[in-house]
């Protein structure tokens, strides 16, 4: 079950590499080994490019090695860039924005739970991801209230119709008794 959405940056300028996902991939190859169903390395779930351009490492639901402790039960996006000396591209910003919103509605989660990496893990080696320069909710801050109303209402809607269908198994499971 998906609880969280976590959001990271590679701390590598997009200016350095506008579209780090091969090198992720490769650095990720290395450094865990770990090939997801989809055939890559990459630790996350998606990655999101300086230009806006979304691509995806692993399935949905798939084991990450994105954060550890939160590698089932979480969704890992990425975008190329370090911002702790940068700020994400417009491209970026939109393109997640339209991530979350997907990801939220299909999956049902918590707004409250779409966080930066560094508030999903307890360190020793405490992390700035996904930048020093973001504040922990300016990933759910680019969700507008009208987006947070909407999504609200199509998990409520989700979920009255998990209820009804419950209730429907049930009454069947009990004429059938």
């Amino acid at each position: 079950m998906t609880k969280y959405i976590c959001v990271h940056h590679t701390a590598v300028s997009y200016k350095v590499n506008h579209d780090q996902f091969n090198a992720v991939n490769e650095y990720h190859k290395q450094k865990w080994g770990m090939k997801s169903s989809l055939g890559y390395y990459g630790g996350y779930n998606y990655i999101i490019s300086a230009a806006g351009i979304v691509r995806q490492y692993r399935k949905d639901g798939e084991e990450t090695v994105a954060a550890m402790g939160h590698n089932f039960d979480s969704l890992h996006c990425a975008l190329s860039g370090n911002f702790d000396h940068e700020l994400p591209t417009e491209a970026q910003k939109e393109a997640l924005k339209s991530l979350l919103r997907r990801l939220i509605a299909l999956y049902s989660v918590d707004i409250a739970n779409v966080v930066p990496h560094r508030s999903l893990i307890q360190s020793t080696d405490p992390k700035s991801c996904y930048g020093a320069k973001l504040s922990d909710s300016w990933a759910r801050d680019l969700l507008g209230e009208d987006d947070k109303i909407t999504l609200m209402k199509q998990i409520i809607e989700a979920a009255s119709k998990a209820v009804a269908l419950l209730k429907r198994l049930l009454q069947t499971k009990t004429r059938i008794v």
